[in-house]
């Protein structure tokens, strides 16, 4: 059996061994690179060459930063391996149902990656348009009260701009990201959450005072941020505050790379929307619904059938 057979051979074996999402790179001394997806794949991982060179990474940006070419989405439970004699393909497992993780569209992936031929960027603009329809629907005449649409930084923007112009509010960026703090979201405990939440964001204050604004932000998981984020705005003189999620509610553990381990530390999964209104202390706290979702994406890429949507439905892949 040559070497190629073989590592065929062994992905076959880890598929049947292993459950859950991977995406795996290996580099083989004095052969060659290989890269394989779950075969439901559920995270992404994609290739591209450059004068005879490859790469393989698990966004599309880190290739185009690069000036990489041919730039291409591995399959669900297919391998690649790339040597002297070439590139090589093979389809380990065909059976498996096509399920990418939508969380990646959401909130993990960089706006400028494009991921199973969805444009991520794209994909929030196409979730801010939804979330507008849900807005107008859920708020009627109480629009002609709101000041200004804002974005809670960095990855709602999009969907706010889209947001904006749709219900012709004017869009300000009153909550101003500090740069040098990190994603709190990924943060490996609760309090390096709350304490780096409090550095993260600041306001504009001469555009604060006495304002109604709709917020819109690209997800509520543990509350932390939007919770700040509406004590510190009402501290500045913020009149109303209504919220709007991109993102449905989050209630389950996500068991496929997110860091949501536990189900008690989600906020959705302990209160209705009324009390998580009441506890983060908003007027009105508006979700996207799934089914909204999972358009947004089939508006840009209809081959994409089924989405890994565990987070908010609590059905996780076999």
């Amino acid at each position: 059996m040559s070497i190629k057979d073989n590592i065929i051979d062994v992905v076959a074996k880890i598929d049947k061994i292993c459950k859950g999402a991977y995406s795996v790179v290996l580099m083989i001394q004095n052969y060659g690179l290989v890269g394989f997806r779950d075969k439901h794949g559920i995270r992404p991982l994609i290739y591209g060459s450059l004068d005879g060179s490859h790469m393989i990474a698990s966004e599309s940006i880190c290739l185009q930063t690069l000036d990489y070419e041919n730039v291409t989405n591995i399959k669900n439970g297919e391998v690649i391996i790339i040597n002297e004699n070439g590139l090589h393909k093979h389809r380990y497992n065909k059976t498996a149902l096509y399920t990418p993780c939508i969380f990646e569209y959401i909130y993990i992936s960089r706006a400028e990656s494009v991921i199973d031929d969805v444009s991520v960027y794209q994909a929030r603009v196409k979730m801010g348009k939804y979330l507008a329809y849900n807005i107008q629907k859920q708020l009627q005449d109480k629009l002609k009260d709101i000041d200004y649409v804002v974005p809670i930084p960095d990855t709602s923007r999009p969907s706010a701009i889209v947001v904006s112009k749709i219900l012709n509010i004017p869009y300000y960026e009153i909550v101003i990201k500090n740069r040098y703090v990190s994603r709190t979201f990924i943060m490996d405990n609760q309090n390096n959450r709350i304490r780096s939440v409090k550095r993260k964001l600041g306001i504009v204050d001469k555009l604060a005072k006495n304002k109604n604004i709709l917020l819109i932000d690209d997800s509520i998981v543990r509350g932390n941020t939007i919770k700040h984020v509406i004590n510190t705005l009402r501290k500045h003189g913020i009149n109303k505050i209504y919220v709007a999620s991109c993102s449905p509610p989050v209630r389950y553990a996500n068991k496929y790379g997110i860091d949501i381990p536990n189900e008690n530390d989600l906020i959705a999964n302990k209160l209705s929307v009324t009390e998580i209104e009441k506890y983060i202390g908003v007027d009105k706290l508006i979700y996207q619904t799934i089914d909204d979702l999972k358009q947004s994406i089939w508006d840009l890429n209809p081959n994409i059938k089924h989405f890994d949507l565990s987070v908010f439905d609590g059905k996780y892949i076999n």
